[in-house]
This record gives C-alpha cells, structure tokens and sequence, in this order.
C-alpha cells in the first residue's frame, strides 16, 4: 500500500461521506494537502502548508462526523498561509 500526495490545486479523492468531503474542500480551499492512503479503513491525512497541524480521516470509525467538525475547525484556527 502507497501514499499518494495531493496538493491544493490538485482533484482529490472523493470520500464516501458527505460531511467528511465538505470538510476536505475546506482544507483545499485553504491550501492544505492530502496524503491519501486508502487503507482499509483510512482514507488518509491533511495537513497545512506548513505541515504543523493536520488531521486524520478515517472511513469507517465511529464518531467519523464529529471527528470532520473538529477538522474543520482545525482549518479555520491554522494561521499559516497558503504557498504563493
């Protein structure tokens, strides 16, 4: 099993829930990246443009849609601004 890298101007995969997807199209709107693994029940990881903060999406866990609130928040709160 490989990681593949997507960067925020890149099309990303689409997860199989609704609110974890509106939460990664906040994080690439605001230039963070995706690490996508695919494992059986990870789907991958985002982080920032400075690579500080990140988050882990999982597919299947419970408490997945809570987990994509805190997500977003984490988005909202980083200060590091999106590469040129």
């Amino acid at each position: 099993m490989s990681a593949v890298e997507y960067g925020p101007e890149d099309t990303w995969p689409r997860h199989q829930e609704q609110y974890w997807r509106e939460s990664l199209a906040i994080a690439r709107q605001a230039g963070w990246s995706l690490n996508y693994v695919n494992a059986p029940h990870r789907f991958g990881e985002v982080y920032c443009p400075a690579r500080e903060h990140s988050f882990m999406v999982d597919k299947t866990a419970r408490g997945s849609e809570t987990k994509a609130k805190e997500a977003r928040k984490k988005v909202v709160r980083c200060n590091h601004p999106a590469g040129p």
